[in-house]
């Protein structure tokens, strides 16, 4: 019969208590009388079953061995340690001491991806496209980007990493390589906020000051004042059309052009009348006679040059210096000097004309002899005399990168222009023989002064047209156009003959646009190879060839 005090031979496996010594019970303990003595290891009634030593509670997983890595994790190496002599060994995953440590494998670049070739990824027109990058969390985030979801261990809330976008399937990303309009194709143009907001502040001015000019002259003249503007228009139209010929080739901003003709009207009028008046001042306090043959010679052959020039001439070399990218050459010198002069000899003509018909008459013949001489004799003298100002500016903006060299070229330009005008005023008070005579004169000096300077702007236009035929050929040679339009689009004949062709079809516009965007884009070619301003003109050359292209497109019928 066996005591069931002790343990049964199948109780051997059970657990026994890690704290308890081997045997029965504690030594100097025994059991309450009448109870009997609890063998080693076996729990008290209702007390838990106590686990084998080095065996986990129930319910918890079980500690791999000590080196042994966690379920699906990699195994760690045993530590060995080095006999001696031996370098020690670095910790697991650490390099070998003096080797490069390698980099953390981070997220894959979308140029690795299989199927995308190097054409079909997006390149800008200044540099490769960086890869794809989540913008970071800003302040009040507690994870980055590209952290994975994780939860506290209060289970309070879980953060979501920002991921790419998945990959367009084939059929997508092959319908992407085309533009879905041609306008896509074309980048939108950079915005010049300073250029723009000098630019409304000089018509705004320029305008108030004309404003102030006429109200001068026609609050003088009245009656007359209104015969003699209109008038005046008759000698402006002329001159207007001249310079629009000689701006066909490559016309300026409208914005600029109106800006010249309101400095010329109105800056340079008041300007003129505000200095003849303090010279009035300055003689009558001398005790000098304003009407005396010397003080009009002093005002007609020395002062008038100087001021009105001077005036004139400061609004070309305004134009230069806030509108660099539009004051590249002579011709466009010439243009901007010449509707300034055109904008001044108009006001000029209301106040000459006016005080004429004041004095002796609507239809007196002074009058017609005055229009006959100021507004058929000479309606570019003032075109003439303020050209040279821009000619200069002009031929040293051709050839200099920097600022300053168009600036002293400025003042040699503005000397001749000073001349020109002091030798056209100073006639009258040297040549006899009355109106046969100074009819002679105006043949013999005059005539051939302004026929040279249509012959330079002959010129001019003949090299801006052998200068757009070769900036156009290295565009064919990039495949951009084709070589054969290169003539048409670069000669007088060949433009002509187009728009006839274009207008024939009812694309008279179209060409015309397609010939002015191809003639701004050699100019800004032109920029680029001679450095002026490269970074804004590649810009414009990016924009110009999507203008190009679409054109073309419009006229092969590809644009929709």
């Amino acid at each position: 019969m066996t005591d069931p005090r002790w343990p049964q031979p199948d109780d051997a496996d059970r657990p026994r208590d890690p704290g308890a010594p081997e045997g029965g019970a504690p030594q100097g303990q025994q059991p309450p009388h009448g109870q009997p003595q609890q063998p080693w290891g076996q729990p008290h009634y209702g007390q838990p079953l106590q686990p084998p030593y080095g065996q986990p509670p129930y319910g918890q997983p079980q500690q791999p061995p000590y080196g042994q890595g966690q379920h699906g994790q990699p195994q760690q190496p045993p530590y060995v340690q080095p006999q001696y002599g031996q370098p020690q060994q670095p910790p697991y995953g650490q390099p070998q001491y003096g080797q490069p440590q390698q980099p953390a494998p981070g997220p894959t670049d979308y140029r690795q991806q299989p199927g995308l070739s190097d054409a079909e990824l997006p390149v800008a027109h200044y540099g490769r496209q960086q890869p794809y990058s989540a913008p970071a969390f800003g302040p009040g985030y507690d994870a980055a980007p590209d952290a994975a979801p994780t939860a506290s261990a209060s289970g309070a809330s879980a953060l979501v990493g920002v991921l790419a976008p998945a990959s367009a399937p084939a059929d997508v990303r092959a319908e992407t390589q085309h533009h879905a309009a041609p306008v896509f194709a074309v980048p939108p143009p950079p915005r010049h906020t300073g250029r723009t907001v000098a630019l409304v502040i000089g018509l705004v001015l320029a305008g108030l000051a004309l404003v102030l000019a006429l109200l001068y002259v026609l609050g003088n003249l009245g009656a007359a004042g209104i015969i003699g503007a209109v008038l005046a228009l008759i000698p402006l139209t002329v001159v207007l059309l001249g310079i629009r010929w000689v701006d066909r080739w490559e016309p300026e901003p409208l914005g600029i052009k109106i800006f010249a003709f309101l400095w010329g009207a109105g800056v340079s009028v008041v300007t003129a009348l505000v200095v003849g008046f303090g010279v009035d001042v300055a003689l009558a306090a001398a005790g000098t006679d304003s009407q005396s043959a010397g003080a009009q010679f002093f005002g007609a052959a020395i002062q008038a040059p100087i001021v009105e020039e001077g005036a004139k001439g400061l609004g070309v070399l305004l134009i230069f210096l806030i509108g660099r990218k539009y004051f590249d050459g002579p011709v466009d010198g010439l243009v901007y000097g010449a509707t300034i002069a055109a904008g001044f000899a108009f006001t000029e003509n209301i106040l000459y004309f006016g005080v004429q018909i004041a004095q002796s008459g609507a239809l007196s013949g002074d009058v017609l002899l005055i229009f006959f001489m100021r507004g058929v004799m000479s309606p570019f003298a003032h075109v003439m005399f303020t050209s040279m100002s821009g000619l200069a500016i002009g031929l040293a903006a051709n050839r200099f990168n920097h600022w300053l060299p168009p600036v002293g070229f400025y003042f040699v330009g503005l000397l001749g222009a000073m001349l020109l005008h002091g030798l056209w005023n100073g006639a009258t008070f040297f040549v006899q023989g009355g109106l046969i005579g100074y009819l002679i004169y105006y043949v013999l000096v005059q005539v051939p002064l302004f026929a040279g300077l249509i012959v330079v702007v002959f010129w001019l236009r003949r090299r801006e047209a052998r200068q757009t035929q070769a900036r156009l050929s290295e565009y064919a040679a990039a495949g951009w156009i084709n070589p054969d339009e290169v003539v048409a689009l670069g000669t007088p004949a060949g433009r002509r003959q187009a728009k006839a062709w274009a207008s024939s079809r009812g694309q008279g516009a179209i060409m015309t646009r397609y010939i002015k965007d191809a003639t701004q884009l050699a100019a800004a070619r032109q920029r680029v190879v001679r450095g002026t301003g490269r970074a804004e003109a590649q810009s414009d050359e990016l924009v110009l060839l999507g203008r190009v292209t679409a054109s073309r497109r419009a006229l092969l019928g590809l644009a929709a």
